[in-house]
């Protein structure tokens, strides 16, 4: 992997250990639901920011859920020329102690977790993306919110048996 060293440096070494963690905890996720049959996964519900972000935090406790609003673009070319409109979609995150941001399932990235920088110049590309608010907590919440979290956070529990560190 690459990495920009001057973004690097606006992290915290916590910041970088709470990271792996949560991507090895991804990968071990991954690797469990892999071993499964394709009957035992359709078990499951469908996964989305709110669940994962919720489910990480119980197994991580040093990190916190934020929910709000992530901020993106939308350029409408025409004749008489471009414009630019600000889009939103309700999201959830985790925010270490420092305030740095890990996205364990970022908005429009197929990928992994990520860790969005949130102080420096580089902030208005990372940190400033990410909006809180209450509000969206309230929208977010629910029973099915909760019962997502505790299935999520079993088979957390059993990938984390089946590949210990």
């Amino acid at each position: 992997m690459i990495l920009n060293s001057s973004i690097l440096r606006k992290f915290t070494r916590a910041d970088r250990r709470l990271y792996a963690r949560v991507m090895n905890m991804s990968f071990d996720l991954r690797r469990y639901v892999n071993t499964m049959t394709k009957s035992e996964r359709k078990k499951f519900p469908s996964w989305e920011c709110h669940s994962i972000c919720r489910t990480i935090a119980r197994h991580i406790r040093k990190l916190r859920v934020v929910d709000g609003y992530y901020i993106g673009l939308e350029l409408r070319i025409n004749k008489n020329g471009t414009s630019v409109y600000l889009r939103r979609c309700t999201h959830s995150w985790l925010i270490t102690q420092s305030g740095a941001i890990i996205d364990a399932y970022p908005v429009g990235i197929f990928g992994n977790p990520i860790l969005v920088v949130a102080r420096g110049r580089y902030k208005n590309f990372g940190r400033n993306l990410y909006w809180p608010d209450k509000e969206a907590s309230k929208k977010v919440s629910s029973m099915k919110l909760g019962r997502k979290i505790r299935i999520l956070s079993g088979v957390i529990t059993k990938a984390k048996k089946m590949f210990p560190d």
